[in-house]
């Protein structure tokens, strides 16, 4: 039997500019799927409590099986049990499928001693979900989740689009020493796709769209001064930047009356920033706050909203 276990991801400036060649500042945290392998008589997926997976679980397996069988990394679809056991909060913007799609090609690269490293790694799984999968996906969650920890990436030069990985250039990972930065998570626990909600301004960006196309370039400067805001633990200015990641994906259409409405909740009780950690739509806020004491209140209102809502512990990435 050969185990995998990958981390859940937050989003704390510059996304989601990954998915055009942009930079983001990401945190891996402590909810975590965890995927174990071993060779069968047949091919079947199922759940660490026996139960059967259901059909979006096995559409992530199988579509991994298939690309790393169209890269050339096995020669065919090879019989082996599939468990899959997951704390992550699934379509909560918290990227809970890339987790398992991680996972599960480390347990893969374990068992069948695959020569592929970290970046190599991160990139398949890019193309799972985006080519594969059909899901608007960029590079921010796959290489967070795979390095982990509290990471800058630069993505300057990398195309979502590609169909395979072909000499382009790996993302930039600078990993970011600082002492905790004073957050808490709420999310409402609705249920969406995060592609649905890039899809639309994908689609505008590929028609020249110039707001869009400002936007991006706002967002990667954004990431640019987080870098230093949180090396130094200038929380006045990872504030500022925070709220105006979040007025920039409000404005082209990444934030939604729902996550507005969180928001403003965060901002009432103690928040000084709030921006999505994911994807919009009902996907998880992260909030910054200047006083560790704060968190309680916030937590509290938070939870009597209907919220759920929780602090991020800092996770290693997959191993």
């Amino acid at each position: 039997m050969f185990r995998s276990s990958a981390p859940a991801r937050i989003g704390i400036l510059g996304n989601p500019s990954d998915i055009y060649g942009g930079k983001v500042i990401a945190m891996t945290i402590q909810y975590r799927a965890e995927v174990s392998i071993k060779r069968s008589s047949k091919f079947s997926v199922k759940m660490a409590d026996g139960k059967e997976a259901n059909e979006s679980l096995k559409r992530l397996i199988k579509a991994s099986v298939n690309r790393l069988v169209m890269e050339g990394w096995i020669k065919e679809k090879i019989p082996m049990e599939v468990s899959v056991k997951t704390e992550i909060p699934r379509e909560a913007g918290m990227g809970g499928s890339t987790a398992i799609i991680v996972a599960f090609l480390d347990a893969c690269r374990k068992m069948l001693q695959l020569s592929i490293n970290n970046y190599r790694l991160a990139e398949i799984a890019q193309k799972i979900e985006h080519k594969d999968l059909g899901i608007v996906a960029g590079y921010n969650d796959r290489y967070a989740i795979t390095f982990g920890g509290l990471l800058y990436m630069d993505f300057t030069g990398k195309d979502v689009d590609r169909e395979i990985w072909e000499g382009e250039p790996y993302a930039k990972i600078t990993r970011l020493d600082a002492e905790e930065i004073p957050l808490v998570c709420g999310y409402w626990g609705i249920k969406r796709r995060s592609g649905d909600v890039h899809a639309k301004v994908r689609e505008r960006y590929l028609r020249g769209d110039y707001e869009v196309k400002d936007a991006i370039n706002s967002l990667i400067k954004i990431a640019d001064k987080g870098k230093e805001a949180i090396q130094y633990s200038n929380w006045e200015l990872l504030a500022e930047l925070m709220n105006e990641n979040y007025e920039i994906a409000k404005k082209v259409g990444w934030a939604y009356p729902i996550d507005d409405k969180i928001r403003e909740i965060g901002l009432k009780n103690g928040a000084v920033a709030g921006k999505l950690g994911g994807a919009g739509n009902g996907g998880v806020m992260i909030f910054l706050l200047t006083e560790n004491r704060n968190r309680k209140k916030l937590i509290k209102a938070l939870s009597d909203a209907g919220a759920k809502a929780f602090i991020p512990k800092l996770s290693k990435g997959v191993y």
